[in-house]
């Protein structure tokens, strides 16, 4: 599993379960972003939003941090409609605000996420998405209201990570490898 046992436990205890051996090998770093200007204007104006987006734990995380720092508790305005791309990203929404409103069925994917909103949003819609620096506008394409996606994270690679990797491909058993992120694929 690409991801710090942390992240990953849930899956690694169900696969031990069924019987797998089970190596975590996290092959990237999640950060804040060092520049947070873009979202603190974003919080600032936050009641001008009717939806705020999440794609990944990592911006949920990230996303409130700035917030408590600039509003100093939990509490978002009512009216938002908040949007989760699957069931691990609506529990870590859940842990912070008590509700998610929005959660695709199916593949947690952005397109199935636009989808979901489609059925929520008007014309006068305005979308809040904070998301890694690197994320794909996915989102925004396949939606016909205004998104701002605000990098508030970045990954980089753990060096580290690269032995035991190279060791476990390199064994003659079968070997399968989860990748949690199209980031941990590059």
């Amino acid at each position: 599993l690409t991801r710090p046992v942390r992240q990953a436990g849930r899956l690694a205890r169900r696969l031990k379960s069924l019987g797998a051996r089970v190596h975590c090998i996290p092959l990237i770093r999640v950060e804040p972003c060092l520049d947070q200007t873009g979202l603190r204007r974003a919080l600032g104006r936050l009641r001008r939003y009717t939806h705020l987006v999440f794609t990944s734990a990592n911006g949920v995380d990230v996303f409130f941090q700035e917030w408590r720092k600039w509003r100093g508790g939990p509490k978002l305005p009512a009216h938002l409609v908040i949007a989760a791309v699957g069931q691990t990203t609506a529990q870590a929404v859940r842990r912070q605000t008590g509700k998610v409103v929005v959660v695709p069925t199916g593949e947690a994917a952005a397109k199935n996420l636009a989808k979901s909103i489609r059925n929520t949003a008007f014309r006068s819609a305005r979308i809040l998405h904070p998301t890694s620096s690197i994320a794909s506008d996915t989102l925004s394409k396949n939606l016909a209201v205004p998104v701002d996606s605000i990098g508030v994270y970045r990954t980089s690679p753990v060096s580290s990570s690269a032995a035991p990797l190279n060791t476990l491909l390199a064994k003659k058993h079968p070997l399968w490898v989860v990748f949690y992120s199209s980031s941990a694929v590059k």
